[in-house]
């Protein structure tokens, strides 16, 4: 069977799926300029493109599959040219190049093409919506958009809207109630961890706590931090954490974990 998500799109043998967005997502492509001041620097932001998304993350790659977008009224004023053949494309980066991860509110009703992806989720908080900012190497990214922003930056664009621009940054912002999921995971990848827990045997239990599955060599939930004791309070032997009793002393378990069925 293909390993394939979204509109038939492969996956290596080996790479898994650990969050798939349930809904799609408002998400901006952005460039962001740091410009030199008499006194000081200061940073301006240069939305590229407005657009929903479904988002999965998986061990390998940080994929978006666009299914509608829109151009900026920044750019379109400014004589930018067009951005066309998006729509159904793939934008798609490795883990390593992620670099920042940030969690902010986004002011969804301050501007207008926002607001016009807000229509698509009725639920959306226009006034303050959850937000993750992603910044990233441009140049390990691949996607129509990555070649379009390139094109501009080989243009010479962004040094006609600033002067003095120093360098250019890359980043896109998600918006919705499921980056509340997916930023752990992200902040997780640059920190150099894994994007989910990673059993070292096929889990046997699960947490009392959170439901989440657990091994019997588990010393602590890797999910929600509760420890998890082994060892019989009556003659102090270790027992695994789903025994009802102890099979030393006979002790009834009060550390007792739920099977996996």
């Amino acid at each position: 069977m293909s390993n394939v998500v979204g509109l038939y799109k492969d996956l290596d043998v080996d790479e898994k799926i650990s969050f798939e967005g349930k809904t799609i997502l408002p998400t901006v492509f952005i460039k962001e300029a740091e410009i030199k001041k008499l006194i000081g620097r200061e940073t301006k932001e240069v939305p590229i493109s407005y657009a929903m998304t479904k988002t999965y993350l998986t061990n390998k790659r940080l994929l978006f599959l666009i299914l509608y977008q829109i151009e900026t009224r920044m750019l379109t004023d400014a004589g930018a040219p067009s951005l066309s053949g998006v729509t159904g494309s793939w934008f798609e980066m490795p883990l390593n190049a992620i670099i920042e991860v940030e969690i902010r509110p986004v002011f969804v009703k301050r501007e207008t093409e926002m607001m016009r992806l807000a229509e698509w989720i009725p639920s959306l908080d226009v006034d303050k919506a959850s937000g993750v900012e992603i910044v990233y190497d441009e140049r390990l990214a691949s996607g129509r958009i990555k070649d379009y922003m390139e094109s501009m930056l080989g243009m010479g664009f962004f040094s006609k809207l600033f002067k003095r621009i120093e360098r250019v940054f890359d980043k896109l912002l998600l918006i919705g109630e499921e980056t509340a999921s997916i930023a752990p995971m992200l902040k997780n990848i640059v920190r150099g961890e894994p994007s989910y827990p990673v059993p070292t045997k096929v889990p046997t239990s699960v947490c009392q706590r959170c439901g989440n599955p657990i091994t019997s060599d588990f010393k602590i939930c890797p999910y929600c931090g509760t420890p998890i004791e082994v060892s019989c309070s009556g003659c102090g032997k270790e027992i695994r954490p789903d025994y009802a009793v102890c099979p030393f002393c006979g002790k009834p378990s009060s550390t007792i974990q739920k099977k996996v069925v």
